[in-house]
């Protein structure tokens, strides 16, 4: 009997206990696969990004765990080299603090400098050498590497400040 594959335009379909075995005397030795394909596999990444693991090791269990909204034997288990089947949660928490921290680099705001050439930022004290003769006026204020402010002034020519925290 012939095959669907051998007639695939006829419309009459063939008896559903005829099986095709792939290898038959007629046709000859073909690859086959008897594995079922799953069907609700894992699909993603094979391992953690490598941005990702530096900035969980860099942290502390806490301190990453709070960042990223996850639990801390999640990240625990990210330091020892886990990575989950179905990291859906896991990529989801890293790109929205990725979003997050880039979001905290680059945006400027503005600022006014206050009596003794102090600036509020962040619920903190930050100022810089030869603030306090700026006093009343407003400056662009951006996070800069290591924990620090940039701030620059908004008139012409601008200057730009590296801002310290007031101990």
């Amino acid at each position: 009997m012939a095959t669907q594959m051998e007639r695939p335009m006829a419309n009459e379909s063939p008896a559903l206990d005829v099986l095709d075995r792939g290898a038959s005397a007629e046709r000859g030795a073909t690859a086959t696969c008897g594995s079922p394909a799953a069907k609700n596999r894992a699909t993603g990444r094979k391992s953690a990004p490598p941005d990702l693991l530096a900035f969980v090791r860099a942290q502390s269990v806490s301190a990453a765990a709070r960042e990223l909204g996850l639990t801390r034997q999640t990240i625990y288990r990210l330091r020892e080299g886990y990575w989950p089947r179905n990291s859906d949660k896991i990529m989801t928490a890293w790109r929205a603090c990725q979003c997050e921290l880039a979001d905290r680099a680059s945006r400027w705001v503005v600022r006014r400098v206050y009596l003794g050439g102090v600036v509020l930022h962040g619920g903190r004290s930050w100022t810089a050498d030869g603030l306090a003769a700026r006093e009343g006026q407003s400056l662009a204020v951006a996070r800069a590497e290591g924990f620090s402010l940039l701030a620059q002034t908004l008139e012409l020519p601008p200057e730009r400040l590296l801002l310290r925290e007031v101990a």
